[in-house]
């Protein structure tokens, strides 16, 4: 296994303006800044307001009950009667397809075939049909057996043989079959009930030498079941009439079969006694209604429906009816009950609602005041400590926020004491040439002050060195802002391996973050046989300088630091990119208080890459995790131990794993536990020790799972001595 180091200390890239706080002094007394209230309070507005509404709401309630109660059983009825004929056609389509299945199941059967034979005899037929089919076809009324030619080969209702060699060549469902090798369904009149007769060839052979043998034919009742399974459908009663007169005679329409809960023939003869009822459902092969009708002390609305055979000749109706009384009981009850809870409910609603209206404009007072004070630069505000629901919600999102913002001001104090003492940030003096007289960029050559790369970004100064090149200041002339461009050395990439595959994974990783913490990368920019990133210019101070000159921070910076690592961090995992190289040097803090997570070169996604025994590991090792040390997979476990190692540092002032060399510190990282923080500082809380402690658990399975999970334990730890 190849290890190499990164030992370089970029300084660049990113800017991020936020809008500063103004905090006078450097502490504030507690402040509650007065307002003028309005002569009635947000209680009693709260308890007039919902007082009105619960009077307005009765009021309406009881005076349109019965109206719409009326309407609505109307509506639901005609709604749910409309959508007979769709459910009806479903229900058909289903059992279709469902008895189909089964006679084709049956006629592909080898001894289903084999009863087709010429050689075999009427008697032998005549049982299969009477006998073993219908054990397979439990369901079923009557089976037939047709030949090739539609003649009647047996049927089970004719077990003395009547009707065999009767031809059916009219009869759409056989011709169709013998014409077209298919099975299909219909719908008939079997007798005095309504049926549906499915038909399916029986073929002996396979491919060219497949032959039609001839048809096997069963019909399936609707019966008590089927009408139950209809009225679950349709939420009425139901009943089916078939026109039991013969051919050329007047229709004599009569219920074949009904449910029990109404009178059907009455019903059927309300429906379809008056004038031109059964032309428009017989002839017209329209449905009727829906109409209202009433049998007996039963106000119904009913609905015909035609039922045809596969040929479209209607021969009878379904009939689904529903009770308009039995509708709007509920409703007739819900109108009872609404006139004795509403009287109820409007005696205790309103003191209740004045209680309520008081609670909660108590706590929203008090936030609005240290609104009011937060906006007057005092950070030291009286919050409410009680409340629950959404007003509880809110009052310790705005204590967090205050929090926040008092550890932010922190970091900004700490950062503007820094660098009045010894400034670590912002660029060298700046050295331009004049606009139009760039220098010509030799091929290869590092950029100088005053160069212009690719015509569009003028050097202004240099920022940082390291082994793979230079991180420069410059303009962008297209946009007229500044940005900082990082460029390899010509020799970095002359192989076309190392130092070009580092700028390619740079690019396509961080371009992908985009996160107020995280260093955003805008392109890959190739001119004059370099290669560079632009990025954002951040006129910061790197966490290393912080370190170098305070050492250990205190807790309100140090917590403040630590989230918004944690933030960044998080989106970079989501983009599926581990970091491999978090480390002060590449932490940078901001003015205003931001901290920026940057510097992707040795960046990859968990999977893959170029882990794995011989390949080359990457990074710094004072921040390397034992995986990383040990050349494995990654992940953003890794990450979260260098993190761990981060904080420590931050909030010890030391390097939490030192050594003499290399190989010392690999060592350690394998092998020892750095110190509790606890021990070496009293003021740290034991949750904030835990939380680091945990990171740096040697094993990935005992530290925090992700970034956020150790965002969401820093967010518990409140800073109590300001």
């Amino acid at each position: 296994m190849t290890t190499t180091f990164d030992t370089e200390d970029t300084r660049a890239v990113g800017a991020h303006q936020a809008t500063t706080l103004p905090v006078p002094g450097e502490r504030q007394a507690a402040a509650r800044v007065p307002s003028r209230r309005p002569r009635l309070g947000l209680g009693g507005r709260i308890f007039l307001l919902a007082a009105g509404l619960l009077v307005i709401t009765l009021g309406l309630t009881v005076a349109i009950a019965a109206w719409r109660s009326a309407r609505v059983a109307e509506t639901t009825i005609r709604e749910d009667l409309s959508r007979v004929p769709e459910v009806w056609a479903g229900y058909v389509s289903a059992r279709s397809s469902s008895s189909l299945e089964q006679v084709r199941s049956l006629a592909m059967e080898a001894g289903t075939m084999a009863i087709f034979a010429d050689e075999v005899d009427d008697s032998t037929r005549i049982s299969f049909a009477s006998e073993d089919a219908p054990a397979i076809l439990s369901e079923a009324s009557t089976i037939f057996l047709f030949d090739r030619a539609s003649r009647v080969l047996a049927r089970s209702d004719r077990p003395d043989g009547d009707g065999i060699g009767q031809p059916f060549g009219a009869v759409p469902w056989v011709a169709s079959v013998l014409d077209t090798w298919q099975g299909t369904t219909a719908l008939m009149r079997e007798r005095e009930s309504l049926a549906l007769v499915a038909s399916a060839p029986v073929i002996a052979g396979e491919g060219e030498t497949a032959r039609l043998q001839g048809v096997l034919a069963a019909t399936f009742p609707f019966d008590a079941e089927a009408i139950g399974h209809l009225e679950t459908l349709t939420r009425g009663e139901v009943a089916i009439v078939l026109d039991m007169a013969r051919r050329d005679e007047a229709p004599d329409l009569r219920v074949s079969v009904a449910g029990g809960r109404l009178d059907a023939g009455a019903v059927a003869t309300a429906v379809l006694g008056s004038p031109g009822a059964q032309d428009r459902l017989l002839d017209a092969a329209q449905p009727i209604g829906p109409i209202t009708t009433s049998v007996g002390t039963l106000e119904l609305v009913s609905l015909a429906v035609p039922v045809a055979t596969s040929s479209g000749e209607v021969f009878g109706g379904l009939l689904v009816s529903r009770s308009r009384d039995a509708e709007m009981a509920w409703f007739f009850a819900m109108r009872r009950v609404l006139f004795a809870a509403g009287g109820a409910m409007l005696l205790l609603a309103l003191p209740v609602s004045f209680l309520l209206g008081r609670n909660i404009a108590r706590p929203l007072r008090q936030l609005a005041d240290g609104a009011e004070a937060i906006r007057d630069g005092s950070l030291e505000v009286e919050l409410p400590t009680t409340g629950s629901g959404e007003v509880g919600v809110l009052a310790g999102a705005f204590s967090a926020m205050v929090e926040e913002l008092r550890e932010k001001k922190a970091l900004e104090d700490l950062i503007a004491e820094l660098q009045a003492r010894s400034p670590v940030s912002g660029p060298p003096p700046v050295a331009t040439a004049p606009a139009g007289s760039a220098p010509a960029l030799a091929d290869g050559a590092l950029p100088a002050v005053g160069d212009v790369i690719g015509s569009r970004y003028r050097i202004r100064a240099e920022i940082g060195r390291g082994g793979m090149g230079v991180v420069l200041r410059a303009t962008d002339l297209e946009l007229e802002e500044d940005v900082a461009l990082k460029v390899l050395r010509p020799g970095a990439f002359d192989n076309q391996t190392e130092g070009l595959a580092k700028l390619k994974s740079e690019i396509r990783t961080a371009r992908r973050i985009s996160h107020g913490n995280v260093v955003r990368v805008h392109d890959l920019v190739e001119a004059g046989g370099l290669r560079c990133l632009s990025m954002e210019y951040v006129p910061g101070t790197t966490l290393l300088q912080v370190l170098s000159q305070r050492k250990a921070l205190g807790l309100a910076p140090g917590l403040q630091i630590a989230k918004q690592l944690c933030r960044g961090l998080t989106a970079v995992h989501a983009a599926g990119i581990v970091h491999r190289d978090l480390k002060p040097h590449n932490v940078m803090v901001l003015p205003n208080g931001v901290v920026k997570l940057m510097d992707f070169g040795i960046s990859r996604g968990p999977v893959g890459g170029s882990d794995g025994p011989g390949a080359v590991v990457e990074g710094t090792p004072a921040y390397m995790s034992p995986e990383q040390c040990r050349g494995e997979p990654l992940d953003h476990l890794s990450d979260v131990y260098s993190l761990g190692l981060v904080l420590w540092e931050m909030f010890s002032g030391m390097t939490a794993v030192p050594g003499a060399s290399i190989s010392e510190v690999v060592r350690k990282q394998l092998d020892v536990m750095p110190r509790a923080l606890g021990e070496l500082r009293d003021d740290i809380p034991g949750e904030l020790n835990a939380i680091v402690m945990g990171c740096l658990a040697k094993s990935k399975t005992a530290r925090p799972q992700s970034a956020s999970l150790v965002y969401q334990q820093l967010r518990e730890i409140l800073v109590v001595d300001w």
